[in-house]
Parts: structure tokens; C-alpha cells; sequence
């Protein structure tokens, strides 16, 4: 349960830092096709935003994030599954998953990101995929550029990472999903 938190944590202060930067952000977002007599297919999105415009149309980027309390993200990443108890969940391949997700979902790109480091494999199934990977370092200089925002305005937030999500307080959070129906 402690890693479920601390991980929600983690998206929260990632949708924090990206609102800050001026992403317009949204976070736990499920898209979904079909119909209740048929079923519905879905995808759950962790975090969202919408940035520079393609033409007519914002670019829409998904976010998946993983904290880790020690050790790189693999390629075949492992999690607490949530409703089973201490079992894992296997995924054989994040970053075919992250894609899949980005397809249906129809965004232009995607993001891993992580409070630690990816592994060579995982970088390398990245690269082929052009899916993004944010690593402790680029969050670390992502926070940096918040914080001298801040600075100029005479608010001082430095922090280490784990000091910030820590800090977050979950009680003030609306956790609902937003649901988006594809056509």
C-alpha cells in the first residue's frame, strides 16, 4: 500500500511541476470506445497534457510515470498489482505498452518518466518506439527551471525530489477520473 501512495504522490507532484512549467495538465484520465451493451475497451492515462499546436489541433503528450524506491526501470517492469495483495504484475514490455496507449488514446507523442534511471535495454526499445524517457536528471532540471521561476517572484521552493513528493499532501487531491469517449 506504501508504494501505491508514495507512487500517486508521484504523479501529483509531476502534474504540479508541469502546470508550473505551463503545460495545461490533466491527470488520471480514462479514454474509452464502445458501448455498455457491447462493453468498453479502455486505457487509463497518468498524466496529460496539451502543448504546442499541429496545424489546427493542440499536441496532445501522455505521461506514464514510475517511481522507484531503488534500482532502474526495466524493460519488463514489475508492480504491485493493487487489488491482489503483495502479487506482481508483469509488464513484458513498457515501453510496447506506453505506445499501444499512446495509439489508442490517438496522442502525437509519450513520456516515461521516472524518479530513478532507465536501463540500456529499455532506453534502446525507447529510441525504436520515439517514445521520450525523463530520468531522475531531467526532472531534477525541470524542477530547476520551476524553481528559478520561482525565485524571481521571491518564493523559494528547493527541495530534494523525495523531500517534495513526500510533502504532497494526498487529503487535498480529487482524485476522479476524467472519462473520454472515442469515436
Amino acid at each position: 500500500m506504501k508504494n501505491k501512495i508514495i507512487g500517486t504522490k508521484f504523479e501529483v507532484w509531476a502534474e504540479q511541476l508541469f502546470s508550473d512549467l505551463g503545460y495545461n495538465v490533466r491527470r488520471n484520465t480514462i479514454y474509452y470506445k464502445g458501448s455498455k451493451k457491447r462493453g468498453n475497451t479502455y486505457r487509463q492515462v497518468d498524466l496529460e497534457y496539451f502543448g504546442k499546436t499541429l496545424g489546427f489541433f493542440p499536441w496532445h503528450t501522455i505521461l506514464e510515470l514510475k517511481y522507484s524506491n531503488g534500482g532502474k526501470i526495466r524493460l519488463n517492469h514489475r508492480a504491485i498489482h493493487p487489488s491482489k495483495k503483495k502479487q506482481e504484475r508483469s509488464i513484458e514490455n513498457l515501453v510496447a505498452e506506453v505506445d499501444e496507449r499512446r495509439r489508442f488514446v490517438r496522442a502525437n507523442s509519450a513520456i516515461i518518466i521516472t524518479n530513478s534511471y532507465f536501463t540500456d535495454e529499455l532506453k534502446k526499445e525507447a529510441k525504436k518506439c520515439r517514445i521520450k524517457l525523463y530520468d531522475r536528471d531531467k526532472l531534477l532540471s525541470l524542477d530547476k527551471q520551476r524553481a528559478s521561476f520561482f525565485e524571481k517572484i521571491g518564493i523559494k521552493k528547493r527541495a530534494l525530489l523525495e523531500e517534495q513528493v513526500g510533502k504532497v499532501r494526498l487529503s487535498k487531491q480529487d482524485f476522479r477520473p476524467s472519462y473520454v469517449k472515442l469515436l
